[in-house]
C-alpha cells in the first residue's frame, strides 16, 4: 500500500495500529500516520487449535509443546506473540514453528505438531477439516489474560468460539480483532466514496461468496476501526445517516 502497489487491502486492526503508531512489529520505524480506513468488516477470532489427544486444555499447557504460530511476521504470528505476552510466556517456552495454519493443521494431523494458532473467521475451514478426523480442542484465552490484552491492546475484543463450531459443547472465550478495509491513502475522496458505495450496494453478493462476510453489517462500520476514516468513506456514511 505504502509503495503504491495496491489500491485496497483487508488488514487486521492490530497490524494497522502498530504501523500507524510505530510500535510492536513496526518498532523503530516511522509511524505510518497517513493510513486511513473505509470500514470495519468482520472479526478475526484468535483460535488456538489442538487435538483432545494432545492433553492441552489451557494456554499454560502449551509449554514444551510443538506449536505453529503462523508465518513469520504475519497477522497470525503477531497475535501469537501477544497471546504469549498476556500469559507471561514467550516463544522460548515452546518449540515454535512458523507455518500458515493450513499447513500447520496438516502437520498436526500427521503428529508433527501439537497445536496451532489460527486467526480467522469462525469456523476455520482447515480446523473444520481436522475436526472431521480428530476430536478438536480450542484452548480458551480468558480471565487475567483477556484483561491484560484489553488493557494493553485495545484493538482486542472479547469474543467466543460458539458451542458446536468444532463439536465443542460450550462457548469458548477468546479475543478477536476486526478486519479493516483500507484504501491507498492517495486515492481521492471521489474514488473512495465510489468504492465504499459499490461495496455496500453489493454486500449481498459479497456475503454469498464467503461465510465470514455474513458478519459484515453497514451499521457496524466503525467497530474495531482505530485509524481515521478516509474522507470519501466518511462522506458516504454521512449520506447514509450513519455519521453526524
Amino acid at each position: 500500500m505504502q509503495s503504491d502497489q495496491a489500491e485496497l487491502a483487508i488488514v487486521m486492526a492490530d497490524t494497522v495500529e502498530q504501523a500507524y503508531e510505530g510500535f510492536g512489529a513496526y518498532d523503530g520505524e516511522d509511524p505510518q500516520d497517513n493510513l486511513v480506513a473505509i470500514a470495519g468488516l468482520y472479526p478475526n477470532v484468535v483460535q488456538v487449535i489442538t487435538t483432545t489427544d494432545s492433553g492441552i486444555d489451557t494456554f499454560a499447557d502449551l509449554e514444551g509443546q510443538r506449536v505453529a504460530v503462523g508465518d513469520a511476521n504475519s497477522g497470525v504470528e503477531l497475535n501469537a506473540r501477544m497471546m504469549f505476552e498476556a500469559h507471561d510466556m514467550t516463544y522460548d517456552d515452546i518449540s515454535a514453528d512458523y507455518l500458515p495454519y493450513g499447513e500447520a493443521i496438516d502437520q498436526m494431523r500427521n503428529g508433527m505438531l501439537d497445536a496451532a494458532f489460527v486467526t480467522s473467521g469462525v469456523p476455520n475451514s482447515a480446523a473444520m477439516d481436522l475436526a472431521s478426523t480428530h476430536d478438536v480442542t480450542v484452548v480458551p484465552i480468558e480471565d487475567d489474560a483477556m484483561t491484560y490484552l484489553q488493557d494493553n491492546y485495545p484493538f482486542f475484543i472479547e469474543d467466543t468460539v460458539p458451542a458446536g463450531t468444532y463439536d465443542n459443547e460450550e462457548d469458548i472465550q477468546t479475543p478477536s480483532i476486526t478486519n479493516l478495509l483500507i484504501p491507498n491513502p492517495e486515492l481521492s475522496e471521489d474514488e473512495v466514496y465510489e468504492l465504499t458505495q459499490l461495496f455496500y450496494e453489493n454486500l449481498e453478493q459479497i456475503q454469498s461468496s464467503h461465510d465470514a462476510a455474513q458478519d459484515i453489517e453497514i451499521e457496524n462500520f466503525q467497530e474495531g476501526v482505530n485509524i481515521p476514516l478516509h474522507p470519501g468513506a466518511e462522506r458516504y456514511f454521512q449520506e447514509e445517516g450513519l455519521l453526524d
